[in-house]
């Protein structure tokens, strides 16, 4: 195995285990799947597969008596946490940024042999180090904590933590997407992350070896941090059920998620959703369209399968041609490939039959294949049997076409990048699509033209997050980087900072040596309106 057996961590200490989850090298399921059920047929036995370097790790499954006791002790740790302040927090987690970037490499090769390409996977890492940067702390703290003195009274209004959140990263990207996670510590909170068992080994390592540690090394509780793993059914009804848990942090499938959360809803706690996505991009005449169009191209980073890639293009006429040979030269010059392969970007695509349903629908109603199509082996060599999809761009040529068709409504999960065509003065309907999506995720434009720009920032409010000439899946410090509403978000989805969304409102007033005759109480009120010059 490349690195020991990973254990539930809970109060500082590794539980022991009936039921372990093996995790191969992914290069062994795409080489010789066979052989990979026979390994995991092998892991029951530990002497078996200790010394196979193509085994991974193996990491234990939680039980619910543990489970229990992670909350528990999560409830138990919490206050104490949060009494040390912001400031003392901010530094610990810093410390732990830090921990995460000196081990680098290691978290590279876990999120590789769990199948992701290098290149997404350190694209993946950089994103995570840069939404818990500094910078992005500070835009976060601007929302917690406000003060004013009216008066003679200091009011402050101020966030507090809602207590212990129970975590649940996607299975597309678990380890990156977990560091959201440091940020719900930052906001004064316990956490109980749970991998997924399809991919455990990367988030369990970081938190159980990295995160939990360093913790307690600079001063938090045992029990701050549990690190668990086990089905998500199981887990998710004992989060709902438990007295302990708070929040229910849950990154996935948008039907998965509102069924969630409608139970969380119905058991008094707040669910915190970051659910499907299905980016728009728009390009106008006056954009750079070669930069446009390596921003479109950014669609199919994991072979589409990405909630926060663009999905749908919206060009210009002017500049429609100009820019499809551009996306189409580019598209073609991604290929599969091992996963350490430099600047492969490609993954096995899971949906690819829905894919070509989708397809199917689009180009039955008038769409026309630009590039791809079509299943591919690892070689890059046309294989209608292999689980590689050629990177696919798709024209449709006409505003009309283009609405009610499943690859602009659904959120497509597959290597599929449509491109409409729309005429200048279309420019206010291509808007107001965007901006009734179901989804809300991210939405981009690309224009040199400060009417369009500012048409554009006025009229889209349902996305959480809008790029203005820039990568549409760039993580830049400072900015929050997940969060949206409708499909996106739930019922409460918005602009998802997790230190804002795991804690609460409080005002505090501070009457101590101020002239109490100011009060607005019922005795006072005819004298503070007189004041106030709304007298009657």
């Amino acid at each position: 195995m490349l690195i020991d057996r990973i254990a539930s961590r809970i109060a500082g200490k590794d539980c022991q285990h009936d039921e372990w989850v093996t995790v191969l090298d992914s290069s062994v399921h795409l080489s010789d799947p066979k052989c990979a059920q026979t390994l995991l047929q092998k892991a029951g036995e530990p002497a078996t597969v200790r010394d196979d370097p193509r085994v991974t790790t193996q990491v234990g499954i939680t039980t619910k008596e543990q489970m229990e006791l992670a909350l528990s002790m999560a409830h138990t740790a919490q206050p104490r946490w949060e009494q040390m302040g912001m400031n003392a927090r901010r530094t610990i987690i810093e410390a732990v940024r830090q921990a995460i970037i000196s081990e680098f490499d290691t978290f590279i090769e876990l999120v590789c042999r769990e199948g992701h390409p290098r290149s997404l996977a350190e694209w993946e890492l950089q994103g995570a180090l840069s939404m818990t940067s500094p910078e992005s702390v500070d835009t976060a703290c601007h929302f917690m904590k406000h003060q004013v003195v009216v008066d003679g009274r200091e009011i402050t209004v101020q966030r507090r933590s809602d207590g212990v959140v129970g975590f649940h990263p996607p299975k597309n990207a678990p380890a990156s997407s977990s560091m959201l996670g440091l940020l719900v510590l930052l906001a004064g909170n316990a956490v109980v992350m749970k991998a997924p068992r399809s991919h455990p080994a990367a988030v369990s390592w970081l938190w159980s070896t990295i995160i939990e540690p360093t913790l307690r090394e600079h001063g938090a509780s045992e029990g701050l941090v549990a690190v668990t793993c086990g089905r998500p059914d199981e887990i998710l009804k004992q989060w709902v059920d438990s007295k302990y848990c708070n929040d229910i942090f849950y990154i996935g499938g948008s039907q998965y998620g509102f069924e969630w959360e409608r139970r969380a809803i119905a058991a008094g706690k707040k669910p915190v959703l970051e659910l499907e996505g299905n980016d728009h991009l728009i390009v106008t005449g006056t954009a750079d369209v070669n930069a446009a169009a390596e921003s479109a191209n950014e669609c199919f980073y994991g072979s589409g399968q990405i909630c926060m890639v663009p999905k749908n293009v919206w060009v210009e006429e002017s500049i429609a041609s100009e820019f499809i040979e551009c996306l189409k030269n580019l598209a073609g010059e991604l290929s599969p490939g091992p996963v350490t392969a430099p600047g492969n970007r490609l993954s096995p695509v899971l949906r690819a039959d829905e894919m070509f349903e989708v397809m199917a629908d689009a180009v039955d109603a008038g769409s026309s294949v630009v590039t791809g199509g079509y299943r591919v082996n690892i070689d890059n060599v046309r294989d209608e049997n292999k689980i590689f999809v050629r990177p696919t761009v798709l024209s449709i040529e006409d505003i009309q076409i283009a609405e009610g068709l499943r690859c602009i409504e659904e959120e497509t999960f597959f290597p599929l990048l449509q491109v409409v065509t729309y005429h200048k003065r279309e420019l206010d309907r291509v808007l107001q699509i965007v901006n009734t999506s179901a989804h809300g995720l991210r939405a981009s434009i690309w224009s040199d033209d400060d009417h369009e720009i500012k048409r554009f920032v006025e009229t889209v409010s349902n996305c959480g997050i809008l790029k203005i000439n820039d990568s549409h899946t760039g993580m830049t410090k400072g900015m929050p980087t997940h969060g949206g509403t409708g499909v996106t978000g739930g019922a409460f989805g918005e602009l998802n900072m997790p230190m804002v969304r795991t804690s609460h409102a409080q005002a505090v007033v501070n009457a101590t040596g101020a002239n109490r005759n100011g009060s607005s109480s019922g005795a006072d009120y005819i004298t503070y309106l007189e004041r106030e010059g709304n007298g009657r």
